[in-house]
């Protein structure tokens, strides 16, 4: 149900645009209007992305650190901004396989409905399986709102080696099955599914030192009082530390300063990110779009924020935080304004503009 509400939001927010294109440009036909508000939408989204999700993910320092990475692996022209056509945008296999998936750890176990910044009821913290694949809520007075009010508002599980019960027992549960999934263990055997190497030789490629022990590893591996190393769990199951597996080891990892991820997921999540930009042409600010967006367009993608869509893709919410992807707490500058002052973009920059377009008939 989360993912649907997120959903919901994007594609309110694609129609939104649609209806003001069509009262800009009249002449415009139904496939220049739905192409052109896609286009909008995909870059607030790679806005978004960038400007608020990553450099609370890995520091605001992150883009450098990738660049200065790739550099060291022959990208003699990582450091320059714009397309760079020496990089591979495409994902991954590590890190759809194995490093993104680290936000398993961060899903709280109950989903918390909010109505007017508040939390209805106790009956209202749902656990997480209840919602899964099961949009019914959506068509209730209110489950929209209290639905995105509820994931901005609430602080993500810490990330690191501990997992919710909802992920680890009930994933994919159904009230027919009484029984669930361990999402843990699919993803370590998504990776040998996959071929990933072990975690010790990504260790390596990120230019880290390789663990020599299971002793070494009570070094660099999070730490619980109450249950012990990482370490001292891997040494029951592995035979070697050049057996643990690339999901296991890297979730296991400190913390780098400044970052939700240790230095394993912090190299291979960056560089990716990193590439998926740099190395594609068709980027919403790139110099080299053979279809550049012009400078008033670009100045209207760069207004937006998560806030602003939510409460414009929402069906009554009054306030919210400017900085949706941190909690209101995290400090004073960060207190839920009106809703009303967190208004969409304007595409008036798009009124018969005169750049060639690729969605244009022939």
């Amino acid at each position: 149900m989360a993912l649907t509400g997120f959903h919901t939001m994007f594609i309110r927010e694609h129609n939104r645009i649609a209806e003001e294109l069509a009262k800009l440009n009249p002449h415009w036909d139904d496939e220049r209007i739905y192409q052109e508000s896609r286009r909008i939408v995909i870059a607030q989204i790679q806005y978004i992305t960038y400007h608020e999700y990553l450099p609370v993910l890995m520091g605001r320092n992150w883009e450098q650190e990738a660049s200065q990475f790739l550099e060291s692996k022959g990208h003699k022209t990582a450091r320059r901004h714009g397309y760079q056509e020496d990089l591979d945008p495409t994902v991954a296999n590590v890190f759809a396989g194995a490093a993104f998936r680290f936000g398993h750890a961060t899903i709280q176990g109950l989903a918390r409905i909010h109505q007017a910044g508040k939390r209805v009821s106790a009956e209202e913290n749902i656990p997480f399986h209840e919602i899964q694949f099961n949009s019914s809520r959506m068509y209730s007075p209110g489950q929209m709102d209290g639905l995105l009010k509820g994931y901005s508002e609430e602080e993500s599980r810490g990330r690191g080696r501990f997992f919710s019960a909802q992920i680890t027992n009930h994933m994919f549960e159904t009230i027919d099955s009484g029984f669930g999934f361990d999402l843990v263990a699919v993803n370590i055997q998504r990776g040998r599914d996959r071929g990933l190497p072990p975690y010790n030789d990504w260790r390596e490629y990120c230019g880290l030192s390789r663990i020599a022990s299971f002793q070494v590893e009570e070094t660099i591996s999070d730490l619980n009082a109450s249950t012990g190393c990482t370490s001292n769990l891997h040494s029951l199951i592995y035979k070697s530390v050049d057996d643990v597996d690339a999901f296991s080891g890297m979730i296991s990892e400190f913390r780098q300063k400044g970052s939700m991820l240790g230095p394993t997921l912090q190299c291979l999540i960056g560089e990716q990110f990193f590439r998926s930009k740099h190395g594609d042409r068709f980027w919403f600010d790139s110099k080299s779009s053979p279809y550049p967006l012009t400078r008033d367009q670009l100045a209207a993608i760069k207004k937006t924020s998560l806030a602003r869509l939510i409460c414009s893709g929402s069906d009554e919410m009054k306030s919210l935080q400017p900085t949706a992807m941190l909690s209101p707490n995290v400090n004073r500058y960060n207190k839920p304004v009106k809703c009303s002052d967190l208004r969409p973009i304007s595409v008036v920059a798009w009124e018969d503009y005169q750049i060639k377009s690729p969605f244009k008939k022939e």
